[in-house]
């Protein structure tokens, strides 16, 4: 068996973003509308002159030739716009790849790395890949970060100490006097000072790091210079220091391509382009901070070229951001961090976009609150919402059949899922193939299952026989009273697509699906149910109904605290199941879905 390094082995895997257009083709925006402001890089293009140093570049046909290695031509630039030597700079192809260049260079198992927490999350990366512990440093509930705290983590083990400054995602900037006391508290240690956002900080210590050997400075030209999707940025450090690190960099020595070289000149000779365009974020960045606190919202300090807002709640803030994100702007949820619950992190636009921006978000701040005054139906999918009489009941029993050779009647599958404890239709199958003494494994079932209900080799899947049941009419009276959810035992993706497949997704403002559960927590637990209240940010019970057709909708409904209303399904004989539904909590049972307007 062929295994990975086993710290390459415990590195999460990177969850790569849908890609901007895909986003924009979904929801029917065009891109000039679009504001994407959730990975920081500008709203605004790099200059002409940029354009046209590549358009010349390409038109003297050398993109057969490897590039430059050295980067001759971007370093004797980048010496003047630093004021730094030759020897102190080096190119690389986007400051990700000095970080883990740096980390190769000089951690080995078992060395510290210190880290201020929330951060850029390719420090821990690079740290985990090759062994080293991190030591976290949280920051004050005011998003900032204290010197003294870092260096009361330093251990003899301590390698290298992280900072970006300003810091991603809180936009907390360290003075340059706090910095120089880090480097004479630590003169044995490497000191990572990321500036990624320099531009729009107006603060730096690259000119300390002659004095200091154990400063190196990392920037990008992503975030002013527009140039993220050519990967470029550089470090700058003591000459001793880069002759050591061009060893590391040396397993890559030609990363930085020519089209990236090309640009990185032109952008800095084309310096005023990115002054004015950086005046006019910081114009941005000041105006939303005093509007979005005139909201009520609460708006950390930024040195950056974006903000770390705080909403009334994390449920609000994904709220806003979903929101926003249906009429082409982009935000980045940072709810999950820690200090950062209820935070969203925006990206600044240009001045004369800030106006849009703040408007959206306005609106749908207060479409947050009436929101919170309505009651709340959260309705199960399958034979509530949709007939899955010839889909999901047709896949069990014809993959019941084929493992078990025999035949299997409907009114089993019934007796099945009126006995509760069958939540998930893989599980039914299985208890109906053991039930009949054939032992096979869970995966073949599941297998056969997907095959059957999704489609295979052209041949269209049972998924397409489903039918909507909730009139469309309905379905907008209610929405117009009610916040609207879906909790369900089926797998997310196939609940995306009846969904989609009839363009109701706009309707319902939560779909809790089997992933969303952990193992032994479906229904009749009432997790899923706990949990779409949790994401509605909904605490009053109360206003809350669950309309289920199986007895363990109605004992998580009990269980969760929330009306329980059973519905018959197409399926099923009224007289059999309304006993059950109302013995298992059903304060009322409905004949149709289409009856839920006569009782709530």
């Amino acid at each position: 068996m062929i295994l990975l390094q086993k710290n390459v082995a415990q590195l999460p895997n990177y969850a790569y973003p849908t890609p901007f257009f895909e986003k924009l083709q979904e929801i029917k925006v065009a891109p000039k509308n679009a504001l994407k402001l959730d990975y920081n890089e500008p709203t605004f293009g790099p200059s002409k002159k940029v354009k046209d140093a590549i358009q010349k570049y390409l038109a003297d046909d050398q993109l057969n030739w490897y590039p430059e290695g050295e980067c001759k031509a971007l370093r004797k630039v980048l010496m003047e716009y630093t004021k730094r030597k030759y020897g102190e700079i080096m190119v690389v192809n986007g400051s990700d790849e000095i970080l883990l260049l740096l980390a190769l260079a000089y951690l080995t198992e078992g060395d510290e790395v210190i880290i201020p927490v929330p951060n850029y999350e390719m420090f821990m990366v690079n740290a985990k890949a090759v062994g080293a512990k991190m030591i976290d440093v949280v920051c004050q509930d005011d998003m900032s970060f204290k010197i003294a705290d870092i260096l009361a983590k330093v251990t003899p083990r301590t390698r290298i100490i992280y900072l970006s400054n300003p810091n991603s995602p809180t936009g907390f900037c360290f003075k340059r006097e706090e910095i120089i006391f880090l480097l004479e508290s630590t003169k044995d240690i490497i000191c990572i000072i990321d500036e990624a956002y320099y531009e729009y900080a107006d603060t730096t210590v690259v000119d300390l790091v002659e004095k200091y050997e154990n400063l190196v400075v990392t920037r990008t030209f992503s975030k002013a210079f527009s140039l993220g999707a050519v990967r470029l940025g550089y470090a700058v450090s003591a000459e001793k220091n880069m002759k050591e690190l061009q060893k590391a960099k040396e397993l890559l020595p030609e990363s930085v391509n020519k089209i990236a070289q090309v640009a990185g000149v032109a952008a800095l000779n084309d310096f005023a382009y990115v002054r004015k365009n950086v005046a006019s974020v910081k114009k941005a960045r000041k105006f939303l901070a005093i509007e979005l606190t005139r909201a009520g919202c609460r708006v950390y300090p930024s040195s950056s070229n974006f903000l770390l807002v705080r909403f009334g709640s994390s449920q609000e803030a994904v709220f806003i951001k979903e929101k926003l994100e249906e009429c082409g702007i982009f935000t980045r949820d940072r709810t999950t961090k820690q200090k950062c619950a209820g935070c969203l992190r925006i990206g600044m636009p240009l001045e004369a976009e800030a106006k849009k921006l703040l408007s959206e978000i306005k609106k749908e701040m207060g479409e947050f609150k009436k929101r919170q005054e309505k009651k709340v139906l959260l309705f199960d999918m399958d034979g509530v919402l949709v007939d899955v009489s010839n889909s999901y009941r047709k896949v069990i029993q014809q993959t019941a059949q084929f493992f078990t050779k025999q035949r299997i009647m409907q009114e089993e599958i019934q007796e099945y899922k009126q006995k509760g404890g069958y939540n998930n239709d893989w599980d039914l199958t299985e208890a109906l193939i053991r039930a009949r003494g054939v032992l096979t494994q869970k995966k073949e079932i599941i297998e056969k299952f997907q095959e059957l209900y999704l489609g295979a080799e052209g041949k269209k899947g049972y998924i397409d026989n489903e039918k909507w049941l909730l009139s469309e009419k309905i379905l907008k009276q209610l929405q117009k009273n009610f916040v609207l959810g879906i909790v369900t035992g089926r797998p997310k993706e196939e609940a995306q697509y009846v969904l989609k497949r009839y363009n109701y997704e706009q309707y319902f403002d939560v779909l809790i699906a089997m992933q969303d559960c952990p193992s032994g927590k479906s229904k009749p637990d009432p997790y899923s149910l706990n949990l779409a209240l949790q994401k509605l940010g909904r605490k009053d019970q109360a206003a809350v109904a669950y309309i289920g057709d199986t007895i363990d909708d109605m004992k998580a409904a009990r269980a969760a605290e929330v009306r329980a209303i059973g519905c018959i399904p197409p399926s099923a004989a009224k007289k059999i199941l309304e006993p059950l539904l109302v013995q298992n909590g059903a304060e009322t049972v409905i004949e149709s879905v289409n009856e839920i307007v006569k009782i709530v």
